[in-house]
């Protein structure tokens, strides 16, 4: 089930000069960690345009291998918080995650007690081995956010406790099937326009387990508009299926 061909490369960054984040180390991962099953792959993701894309694609000549990366965490100031994958997602072959470099990956994160440290996966939670391998993470401190739109998420947060993050196309405070959504807070401050914007290394909103409710991203990027188009398009589709199943008793 975890046939990975290749070893899987990273990079580190120790500072970065992303304003929205602030002072949180960011773990990269190589282009070919990114599931099959991504709705934004080749159709949107932030990633593969821009400057961001040139660092990212350059992973997979110069970058580190996991146990090169677990050393560069070890010696990680403990106060420092580590956002995983603004560029690619976690060891996997595209269908299954590679629970031997996650949970290698997360034994380095559960030293790390005194700091809240989180990631993002596309990865498909309707397989078990993918949940079972995300509950491993959760166990040991590093929260895997389960990325995806309001279809998938619906019927994510409907049959299985897990963190969700729901890219929507306008900010809403409930999914069609009444689940709790709570809107980026930096993304809000900045859509309404306010002084003091919270960067991610004072909010860490996606680095709280347990919670109840899924948090809500607005489309970002060169290419928002496509992912827009599909954030859209999967709302429409839940609600779709909430009136005609609504319809059918």
């Amino acid at each position: 089930m975890n046939n990975i061909p290749n070893k899987t490369l990273f990079k580190i960054t120790k500072r970065t000069e992303n304003r929205k984040l602030g002072n949180v180390v960011v773990v990269s991962s190589s282009p070919k960690t990114c599931p099959l099953n991504c709705e934004f792959k080749n159709n949107g993701c932030y990633a593969e345009y821009g400057p961001i894309s040139l660092h990212w694609r350059r992973i997979d000549q110069k970058g580190i291998n996991c146990s090169d990366l677990c050393n560069e965490i070890n010696n990680l100031p403990v106060y420092l918080p580590i956002r995983f994958w603004d560029a690619g997602d976690f060891p996997g072959n595209g269908i299954t995650l590679n629970r031997k470099e996650c949970i290698q990956i997360g034994n380095v994160i559960k030293k790390r007690t005194e700091t809240k440290n989180y990631a993002y996966t596309h990865y498909d939670m309707n397989i078990q081995e993918n949940r079972t391998v995300v509950r491993m993470l959760l166990r040991r401190n590093l929260i895997a956010n389960i990325s995806t739109t309001m279809y998938q998420a619906d019927n994510l947060l409907n049959k299985y406790n897990l963190p969700v993050v729901i890219v929507v196309p306008e900010p809403c405070s409930q999914t069609p099937s009444g689940h709790k959504i709570v809107m980026c807070p930096n993304q809000m401050a900045k859509l309404n326009k306010q002084d003091g914007v919270l960067t991610c290394d004072k909010c860490l909103l996606c680095a709280q387990w347990p919670r109840d409710y899924a948090i809500g991203f607005l489309p970002h990027g060169t290419n928002k508009n496509k992912v827009l188009a599909i954030a859209r398009t999967s709302l429409e589709r839940t609600i779709y299926d909430k009136n005609r199943k609504k319809n059918k008793k």
